[in-house]
């Protein structure tokens, strides 16, 4: 081990450390000196720090063309997790990846009223309560609501 106590590898051409870290908004910005300090300790290890900043506020449309709902591109889009949201008499019955496809089609045909929104992950923090859930940290409703009847 090294005399300053860290453990550098050995192998050629790795990729230098990428660090990442969360600004949710100003009250709950990150310790200006705990930023420093991970600054310094990326410089050094030859990385870089980079920070997810929830600037502006992500927004789509979804329009309905017969069962198929179709969205516009997510302006302000933090790259996070973009999902559809299903719900059939209240009660969500699907949550399908909206990433890839700008279209997408339930395939359930069961007799109900349904409700469809478009959802973007917000992580605040990695805090959790005892059952596992996240409580600061959550999923937000970015579109409008549509709905349609079976």
């Amino acid at each position: 081990m090294p005399a300053n106590g860290r453990v550098r590898s050995q192998l050629p051409g790795l990729i230098p450390p990428l660090v990442f870290f969360f600004v949710a908004n100003d009250s709950n910005r990150v310790n200006v000196s705990n930023h420093r300090q991970l600054e310094s300790w990326a410089s050094s290890e030859g990385g870089t720090v980079m920070e997810q900043r929830f600037e502006g506020t992500p927004h789509a449309a979804i329009r309905l063309e017969g069962r198929r709902l179709i969205r516009s591109e997510v302006s302000n889009d933090w790259g996070m997790r973009l999902q559809w949201e299903v719900r059939r008499n209240g009660q969500v019955v699907a949550t399908v990846n909206a990433r890839p496809e700008l279209a997408y089609e339930h395939a359930d045909t069961a007799p109900g009223a349904y409700e469809v929104v478009l959802q973007m992950w917000r992580y605040v923090n990695y805090a959790k309560n005892p059952a596992g859930e996240f409580t600061a940290s959550a999923f937000i409703v970015i579109s409008n609501r549509v709905t349609y009847t079976i």
